[in-house]
């Protein structure tokens, strides 16, 4: 009896957790945009070339951008600041993901980045 409640937790607990894989590349920032249309206090950025890494998280559809991130927060001004140092030198980062979109619902938010 013990076993069988045991089993059917588990299976449970199989049906409602999910994977969520967050994107990570490496490359240099290709290209920066800030657009009124979708909210002033996102960034997106481009990464490019992708030279390891996955797929991103699942909700990351959009063929131009890569990420997003909140450029409101100190975390977002520091980012800024390490995407236009790359941009500007073609010095490569790392970039990693949340595996959410939730400051675009088709962009990954990004989580860290770190200049190499």
């Amino acid at each position: 009896m013990k076993i069988k409640s045991i089993a059917t937790s588990a299976l449970l607990m199989g049906m409602f957790c999910s994977t969520s894989f967050a994107g990570n590349m490496v490359g240099t920032v290709t290209g920066l945009k800030n657009a009124a249309a979708s909210t002033s206090k996102v960034i997106y950025i481009k990464v490019a070339p992708a030279l390891n890494g996955d797929n991103g998280a699942a909700c990351a559809t959009h063929i131009t951008w890569d990420f997003a991130f909140d450029v409101t927060t100190n975390l977002g001004n520091s980012i800024l600041s390490m995407a236009l140092v790359s941009y500007s030198t073609g010095k490569p980062v790392q970039v990693n993901g949340t595996g959410v979109c939730d400051l675009h619902g088709q962009v990954e938010t990004l989580d860290s980045i770190i200049l190499q």
